[in-house]
């Protein structure tokens, strides 16, 4: 078992500051609310740099840098205004060293005031280090269970598709496909529609399917991906049946030519993509997106109080959203599925 880098502080959901924040509050120099992507675009981090979370942190751990002559302002009245104060940005180097990003002016005030602790982005270059380590030391064909993960930081997830799609995703090139162009190219290159008739039927049929994310699938159930690659189309993506059902209804086609039209439009190379990820970036990364995510948290809290408990947890699962292109190196193998 790989030793975890544990976060630092005190989670905002198990305790409180003693000096009020306001996490919805926007930061001075930035003029916007912290959060994960406008912390990334303030410390000139990549997307990929995930151990970014909140944390109430000691008062005493950090040590404000003023400039010469510079005293602490008065945050009385500023407090007042904004229900609490906005988080501070601190940085955890590899070294395991607490430095300031912003708020030291806040700090300061807050040693000045008596206040113990403080709300905090903390940006942690040490877990990061930690992650990148775990990513060189995974096994081309190693299987980690949602059991499994929440003690191995790494999960094992699967995804239904084509073999064409599955050999670009060992090159880093596997993403969203974006439904809309997947329903236009069958209409275009199939029935021979107008490109911009196509779209426009599109927006008729498509109804509240308009309205969902462009997202890869991930499932921990491999029997679950593999049934999904076999109802996977040709052009990529799934079988679309809500839009062109009602395209052959509109266009009086018979119902046993769509039902033939569809046996076709099947792949005939059915494939399933494996990947092993960072559980902490299913959890956290905003382009990572799990229902049962709450859920998951709440497990790890308990885990982490009686270790024992994960030798009797039930079967898991869990299905990911993806909004972004998965890197080549989390990919661990692709296979054919029977159809």
């Amino acid at each position: 078992m790989i030793n975890e880098v544990n976060k630092i502080g005190i989670d905002p959901e198990d305790g409180y500051s003693d000096m009020p924040v306001n996490w919805n509050c926007s930061d001075l120099q930035m003029g916007r609310k912290w959060d994960e992507n406008t912390i990334r675009e303030f410390m000139g981090l990549p997307p990929t740099f995930i151990a970014i979370y909140k944390s109430i942190i000691d008062v005493g751990e950090l040590h404000p840098r003023l400039a010469g002559g510079e005293e602490g302002e008065d945050w009385d009245e500023f407090r007042m205004k904004t229900h609490g104060f906005p988080p501070i940005v601190v940085v955890r180097t590899t070294t395991d060293k607490l430095k300031i990003a912003d708020g030291n002016h806040r700090v300061y005030w807050a040693e000045q005031s008596g206040y113990r602790t403080i709300g905090a982005w903390v940006v942690d270059k040490l877990i990061q280090k930690d992650i990148n380590r775990r990513n060189k030391r995974l096994t081309e064909t190693r299987i980690i269970t949602p059991e499994e993960s929440l003690y191995e930081g790494y999960i094992t997830l699967y995804h239904g598709t084509t073999w064409p799609i599955a050999l670009k995703a060992k090159k880093g090139e596997l993403g969203p496909q974006n439904l809309e162009n997947l329903v236009v190219d069958v209409l275009v290159n199939v029935f021979h529609e107008d490109p911009k008739d196509a779209h426009e039927y599109y927006k008729k049929y498509s109804g509240q399917r308009k309205k969902d994310p462009k997202a890869l699938f991930f499932t921990t159930k491999k029997e679950q991906a593999e049934m999904y690659s076999r109802s996977t189309t040709k052009y990529g993506g799934e079988i679309f049946f809500d839009v062109l059902s009602k395209y052959f209804w509109d266009k009086n086609k018979d119902h046993r030519k769509y039902t033939d039209f569809i046996r076709k439009l099947k792949t005939d190379e059915p494939a399933v993509i494996t990947i092993n990820v960072p559980l902490s970036m299913v959890l956290t990364h905003p382009h990572w997106i799990t229902p049962a995510k709450d859920r998951i948290r709440d497990i790890l809290k308990v885990i982490r109080q009686e270790p024992d408990l994960k030798d009797h947890l039930g079967d898991m699962t869990m299905e990911v959203f993806v909004k972004e292109n998965i890197p080549a190196r989390f990919v661990q193998r692709i296979d054919k599925v029977t159809k």
